[in-house]
């Protein structure tokens, strides 16, 4: 039974890392047609992509919990803004942490 409900509770959350990660990629690309002349400098962005992408989840409904010199460059930096969400997208890093561990 308890099998059952982890199963259950692992599909109902599927997809909200998936979703997050989609909208990162669609606020990097925001970024890189915004400011064309920026670059990725040793694969992070320069702080001008990095505040563009942080406003661009921010909208969204991610809020960025990094520090600050860590920029942008990770999705697992952002969870979002709405409580209820938030809950959801713990319960399925948690999940997915401990899914292969005794």
């Amino acid at each position: 039974m308890r099998t059952a409900i982890i199963v259950f509770v692992t599909f109902s959350l599927a997809g909200c890392l998936a979703d997050e990660r989609k909208q990162m990629a669609a606020c990097k690309i925001k970024a890189l047609q915004t400011y064309p002349n920026d670059t990725l400098a040793g694969g992070s962005p320069s702080r001008r992509l990095a505040e563009f992408e942080q406003t661009c989840m921010r909208a969204e409904g991610y809020n960025y919990t990094c520090e600050y010199d860590n920029l942008s460059d990770w999705s697992m930096c952002y969870e979002p803004s709405d409580p209820l969400d938030r809950l959801m997208h713990r319960a399925e890093q948690w999940l997915k942490d401990h899914r292969f561990r005794n």
